[in-house]
């Protein structure tokens, strides 16, 4: 079972010299009506956008760091990036049919806790290069966001290190 209870207030680590958090699933989504209302559905079984402990991941700012650690360099908004995990989340949104409600949330927040841990993987340098977050990103060489949508899809299938709470 899926336990995604909160840990206590949205902390994350103190920030680091040249890095900038990124959510993995992006806050824009809750500008999107049909979106906003599934992700707030699933909140009585502990998901939260605003989670920062389980939806943000430190990505540097400069392309030196970049280079170093392998992951997306990141600096400021990505609308590409927004666009593709929307579309991943609204065919979660859509999945279930079929299922009672219970179960349906529970499918729901066990593929959106996947979802995350898939766009942690590719974007700290351990997956597929193919995101290229800013277009001075040194280390990401695709323009194609369809590769993204792809090696999302891909690494669904994949056993990726799965954190304690999911």
């Amino acid at each position: 079972m899926v336990r995604r209870a909160s840990r206590g207030p949205d902390v994350i680590a103190p920030a680091k010299t040249g890095y900038q958090h990124h959510h993995l699933l992006p806050l824009a989504l809750a500008r999107r009506a049909q979106i906003a209302q599934f992700l707030a559905s699933l909140g009585p079984v502990g998901f939260r956008l605003t989670d920062r402990q389980a939806n943000c991941l430190w990505l540097p700012a400069e392309e030196r760091l970049a280079w170093r650690t392998g992951s997306a360099l990141h600096r400021g908004p990505h609308p590409r990036y927004t666009e593709v995990v929307a579309a991943r989340v609204e065919r979660i949104r859509s999945g279930g049919q079929g299922l009672s409600a219970s179960q349906r949330e529970l499918l729901a927040l066990r593929r959106l806790c996947r979802l995350q841990r898939v766009l942690a993987h590719i974007l700290s340098g351990a997956g597929p290069r193919l995101v290229q977050l800013n277009r001075r990103d040194p280390l990401r060489l695709f323009q194609d966001y369809s590769q993204l949508d792809a090696a999302i899809g891909a690494l669904h299938g994949v056993n990726l290190p799965v954190s304690a709470d999911g």
